[in-house]
């Protein structure tokens, strides 16, 4: 048997400058989204970047390929911020409610990706971690017998329309406090039928330092 072929150096070059690049668009676009309101051009991006519009097609197919691949990247950082502050939370119901909790402060932890969601709710909201993770989440709380609760589709999608609600009430609203939000997750909690003092405890324990993000 021959042996395998090692990939040439100037591959790896290759397929890393091209991460690189997409990388890079990837933050213009997101930096764009967030600062020059709703449905910015792609050429924004191209002068953001300072990248060539071709370069950009290379990369994406379309406009919203490229802006939903940028919502996505932002979304999976935090996603990965708020995972590395879980490690610290041993009870399996706080570990599902914190980051409710970390959306909800995103004006403070994350600006940029506040005001990204502010001027960009539709896409938004097929974005957001907890519309594609919050539903196993809470499958795999029931299979380990963790929550029990009857019609659990019908409940989850409810408690996502609240959560919906609440981060576009933070992202939009000025007088949002996040007291409040704490607030709204403790009263919706009913929803997975979790106990008025279990989701009282939960919705508002403390928090771990969330400056290092």
């Amino acid at each position: 048997m021959s042996p395998k072929k090692k990939p040439s150096p100037a591959l790896g070059r290759k397929s890393a400058y091209v991460a690189r690049n997409r990388a890079h668009i990837l933050k213009a676009t997101i930096e764009v989204l967030a600062t020059d309101g709703q449905h910015p051009a792609v050429e924004h991006v191209s002068e953001r970047a300072e990248i060539a519009m071709s370069t950009i097609y290379k990369h994406f197919k379309n406009r919203d390929e490229l802006f939903a691949a940028a919502m996505g990247a932002a979304m999976a950082d935090w996603e990965e911020w708020v995972f590395s502050k879980l490690a610290h939370i041993p009870d399996p119901l706080e570990q599902l409610v914190f980051p409710m909790r970390m959306i909800a402060r995103l004006k403070s932890t994350h600006p940029t990706y506040a005001k990204l969601i502010e001027n960009n709710l539709a896409l938004s909201a097929t974005q957001l971690p907890f519309v594609a993770g919050f539903p196993k989440h809470v499958h795999e709380l029931i299979s380990a017998g963790v929550l029990k609760m009857d019609h659990p589709d019908i409940r989850i999608q409810d408690f996502q329309g609240l959560l919906f609600s609440l981060v576009v009430n933070q992202s939009t609203n000025p007088a949002a406090k996040v007291e409040d939000a704490d607030l709204a997750i403790e009263i919706g909690l009913s929803l997975l039928n979790i106990s008025a003092a279990k989701a009282r405890k939960i919705s508002h324990a403390k928090l771990p330092d969330l400056s290092d993000n």
